[in-house]
């Protein structure tokens, strides 16, 4: 509800396009630049005035250029996608910039002037305004159109007030968030359907995850046969025999020890790139395959847990470090694999947070709305009363 998805879809697809483009034009200018340099390493004037050098150094610029923004396309929508899961999961209107500095560990100054940028291009239902002369995040979707479960009537409220029917008296209200089709329940009844993971998963999962095993088949079976092909090649570079039996050869059209070691040379410097070309393409796959891979895990942890705050020490084995498993549990999240789920500080402690419910609405004390919740157990900010469970899984 808070991101631009169809802009976001087709940024991903042009940022594919511009890593496998760049990829290209930097492997293949690269190799015919090192070439051209080996081959006339004694006339290196011969090799900058030839033809294909200026070409090949303006494809292997450009493919540089298509990297970088694709890093940083990369970069803005996985923070976009993060910065969401956080709005989306959050039970308030009002979000300091603070709060995200603590969660992400980035400086407060650097998630305004990132924020600032994504709410021009690829963020949207959030404004950032000035409360009490400091610079905060204002969520627009907070607002919401009630309907009651008994009588079908509909109201359009505050988030956190839902109180009674005002027509029936039924305090059975079911809130829906005007801008989408995701919905907070406020409810008195705290039954909940738990162990279906794929709530927590990103669409389309299990396709991606099957591409990404292929990816990475291929690319190891490429630089498998490179590093063959190449480390043959250095062993005929330097072998008399066999640079004899090539020069003898009647199907050889060359005529000299030199030009066979400049030609097995090159197969070399061709070996070692297409060996450059695919291990990125490995990396890639195998950093995204173990991020689906974590967000499996996540998930069905997450829908087995009776709580909506989980703290990172309890998490499923993903590491023995908390800070790992924060680390990839956010590129999870950042990457769309592990979604309703996100990073909350409660006290001193950093827990992750899933979609939640309020199952308390109004204090059983003195009747004052419930607001501004952030864990199980909240203060009410009128009598001071501790009320229990008032938010449960969503």
């Amino acid at each position: 509800m808070y991101l631009k998805e169809k802009l976001i879809k087709f940024l991903k697809v042009i940022c594919g396009l511009l890593t496998a483009s760049g990829l290209f034009e930097v492997v293949m200018s690269g190799y015919v630049i090192v070439s051209l340099l080996v081959y006339y390493s004694d006339k290196i004037e011969t090799a900058l005035n030839a033809k294909a050098m200026p070409d090949s150094v303006v494809m292997f610029v450009m493919g540089i250029i298509f990297l970088i923004a694709s890093g940083i396309i990369k970069r803005l929508t996985g923070d976009a996608v993060f910065y969401s899961s956080y709005f989306e999961n959050s039970l308030d209107e009002q979000i300091e910039f603070s709060e995200l500095s603590e969660i992400t560990g980035r400086s407060i100054l650097f998630i305004r002037a990132e924020l600032f940028v994504l709410r021009i291009a690829l963020m949207k239902n959030f404004d950032i305004v000035n409360v009490n002369k400091v610079r905060s995040i204002k969520l627009k979707s907070k607002k919401y159109k009630c309907q009651c479960g008994k009588c079908g009537a509909e109201i359009e409220k505050s988030m956190y007030f839902a109180g009674e029917c005002e027509y029936c008296g039924s305090s059975d209200i079911f809130a829906k968030v005007i801008t989408d089709d995701r919905f907070y329940c406020i409810s008195g009844d705290n039954s909940e359907k738990r162990g279906n993971s794929s709530y927590y998963m990103g669409k389309h999962i299990k396709p991606v995850k099957v591409l990404y095993i292929c990816l990475i088949i291929i690319s190891i079976l490429f630089i498998a046969l490179s590093v063959f092909f190449t480390a043959d090649s250095i062993s005929n570079y330097n072998d008399k025999e066999y640079l004899k039996e090539v020069l003898l050869s009647p199907d050889n059209h060359l005529f000299s020890y030199d030009l066979i070691k400049a030609d097995i040379l090159d197969s070399i410097i061709f070996g070692i790139s297409i060996i450059l070309a695919f291990l990125p393409a490995f990396v890639i796959s195998l950093s995204r395959f173990i991020s689906i891979c974590t967000a499996e895990t996540c998930a069905g942890f997450f829908a087995r847990s009776k709580t909506p705050f989980i703290k990172v020490k309890n998490l499923p084995q993903i590491s023995s470090e908390s800070n790992e498993k924060m680390k990839m549990i956010k590129t999870s999240i950042r990457r769309g694999y592990l979604t309703r789920s996100t990073f909350e500080k409660h006290g001193d402690e950093i827990m992750v947070a899933l979609a939640k419910k309020i199952v308390k609405d109004q204090c059983p004390t003195c009747g004052a709305p419930v607001t501004g919740v952030a864990d199980e157990n909240y203060k009410c900010t009128y009598c001071g009363n501790l009320i229990m469970e008032v938010v449960a899984k969503k």
